[in-house]
């Protein structure tokens, strides 16, 4: 991906001597960028939970209501994978180098 050696004129001389040899070291930036990533994620499955919200709500009440439950579970599936693969990344990113 991006090699450390065209990043380095761009970076001061403190960060880009500590990017040697490194490849894909900007792959999500920090844990920083993480944080907002699954910040924007947690408001936009607050947003699908309002509108599902709303749209049970209203199959009830027209006695229209069928359970779907096959999307629940996908996308919840989803999230672990996603949450659990994030967490293996940044532990393995803030691990001390071998001396």
């Amino acid at each position: 991906m991006y090699e450390a050696d065209t990043l380095a004129p761009a970076l001061p001389a403190e960060v880009a001597t500590g990017l040697e040899g490194k490849a894909d070291v900007f792959m999500l930036g920090d844990s920083g960028n993480t944080g907002l990533g699954m910040v924007i994620l947690g408001l936009a499955l607050l947003l699908r939970s309002i509108y599902r919200y709303w749209r049970v709500g209203h199959g009830i009440e027209h006695g229209r209501y069928v359970a779907r439950r096959r999307g629940t579970l996908v996308a919840s599936l989803g999230l672990f994978v996603l949450g659990g693969l994030t967490a293996v990344w940044l532990s393995i990113r803030s691990a001390p180098a071998p001396t």
